[in-house]
């Protein structure tokens, strides 16, 4: 979907770099905050 592996987006949110929510064992995201950081990403 946004060519971000699960994994590094496991750890952004570890490392408060980018808001998840932690439910369980389980990481939850909205779409369009992670597609807001990628923007930003590529702008920088």
């Amino acid at each position: 979907m946004m060519n971000v592996h699960p994994k590094t987006l496991q750890k952004l949110a570890r490392q408060g770099q980018i808001p998840g929510v932690h439910v369980g064992k389980l990481w939850r995201f909205r779409a369009s905050v992670i597609e807001a950081w990628i923007s930003a990403q590529m702008a920088s």
